[in-house]
């Protein structure tokens, strides 16, 4: 399994097709966010993967939802989880959903296993849908 670090930000491939995000204490700004992404793209470019974000506070979330939106992560993104335990996380996670028009599903959670199992079925999902393509 793969990991990488960015600053405070760890990205594990906690299990196949499946990578969780965690910014820990660090405050999840635009210019973060865009190494996270060049990080994951690097890793992970040539393999789809589902993502489990853990990020406790976020500034500018247009300016987020602007880097997000530049970069062709329907490429190698199958499901975005966000989770959002407490009631503040929960609102930062309901703004920037408003604010990035996503091309994959995405959802928040406030339980990392029912994140996890949600990512697992969008992976399985994927998986089969691509046998039929191709």
């Amino acid at each position: 399994m793969k990991r990488a670090v960015v600053g405070d930000v760890t990205l594990v491939e906690e299990e196949p097709g499946i990578v969780t995000i965690d910014y820990g204490t660090a405050i999840a700004t635009a210019e973060l966010v865009q190494d996270v992404v060049e990080r994951s793209q690097e890793e992970w470019g040539d393999d789809r993967i589902a993502v489990l974000v853990k990020a406790k506070s976020a500034t500018d979330l247009a300016k987020i939802g602007a880097v997000l939106s530049k970069h062709d992560l329907a490429s190698f993104t199958v499901a975005s989880a966000i989770l959002t335990p407490g009631k503040l996380t929960q609102l930062i996670g309901n703004l920037f959903m408003q604010f990035q028009n996503s091309p994959f599903p995405q959802r928040q959670f406030t339980n990392v296993a029912e994140a996890r199992a949600w990512l697992r079925d969008q992976v399985r999902n994927d998986q089969c849908e691509r046998r039929v393509v191709n």
